[in-house]
């Protein structure tokens, strides 16, 4: 996870520093995969009706661990279990 989220940091930073922008770097997913993304969802909501609800904990602040080039903090990812 590390490796990746260092390794997307860097492509947006090098968009910005090329593009000034990530408009090329953050498109919509074509059709098809949406309607795969709509489909599981379809199949997780009936799982997940059938549990309760797991309680939702807050993630602390991300800090990094050295400083950052890329004009934002970073990134904090949780897992969800179902």
């Amino acid at each position: 996870m590390k490796h990746f989220v260092e390794g997307f940091c860097i492509t947006i930073g090098e968009h910005l520093r090329m593009y000034g922008n990530i408009s090329k770097l953050a498109r919509p997913a074509p059709d098809e995969v949406w309607a795969e993304f709509y489909q599981q969802m379809e199949s997780a909501k009936a799982f997940v009706e059938q549990k309760p609800m797991p309680v939702a904990t807050p993630v602390p602040d991300h800090k990094p661990a050295r400083k950052s080039f890329v004009p934002y903090n970073g990134f904090a990812f949780t897992g969800v279990s179902v």
